[in-house]
């Protein structure tokens, strides 16, 4: 009877811990979402995103030149210390339209 009831207890906990996580994963989604509507609505929050992400990619760059030659890529990462961290192929990707 004992080995019954904490098998019962054990699958509420279990269902609760379930219910938490999808509260969380829908708190996040709708997060991301209102994020995503903002950006769409405001140009300079995405400006703000990238250099954001400029100030994390120079972290592990010894130096980088930002040029204004297209939207798609205006960043050029020169003398790389950690490429291989950052991208397992040895090199930066082609920027898009500039083939």
């Amino acid at each position: 009877m004992r080995d019954i009831l904490n098998q019962v207890v054990a699958a509420e906990k279990q269902a609760q811990a379930n219910l938490i996580r999808r509260r969380e994963e829908t708190a996040a989604t709708r997060s991301l979402l209102n994020t995503a509507r903002l950006m769409e609505e405001n140009p300079l929050l995405v400006r703000l995103k990238e250099l954001e992400t400029l100030e994390k990619l120079s972290e592990k760059v010894e130096r980088i030149s930002v040029s204004e030659v297209s939207t798609d890529c205006s960043i050029t990462c020169l003398s790389r210390r950690r490429t291989s961290s950052l991208f397992p192929w040895g090199r930066f990707p082609p920027c898009p339209g500039t083939d």
